[in-house]
């Protein structure tokens, strides 16, 4: 998730909101790939009934400007090679 503001005190300084929405496999598969699977499953038994609470109750999506809509994601190696 990125940097969002619920808080109402930030909401003034943001000009445009962005949710880039990935679909939801896409999401659990990079970070099955990058994180045991002890953890995913603790992480996923907390982590997605909160999510879907903040994009149901606290930030729906239709409550940004622009919503881009993903189903997979992949970088050239030159962004992943920044500054190595």
């Amino acid at each position: 998730m990125a940097l969002t503001p619920h808080v109402q005190s930030l909401g003034d300084l943001v000009d445009l909101t962005i949710l880039v929405d990935v679909s939801i496999d896409e999401r659990h598969a990079r970070l099955a790939s990058r994180e045991d699977k002890d953890f995913m499953d603790r992480w996923h038994k907390i982590w997605d009934p909160v999510e879907k609470y903040y994009f149901t109750q606290v930030r729906p999506k239709s409550s940004f400007d622009l919503v881009v809509k993903v189903d997979q994601i992949s970088f050239s190696n030159s962004v992943n090679n920044v500054g190595t």
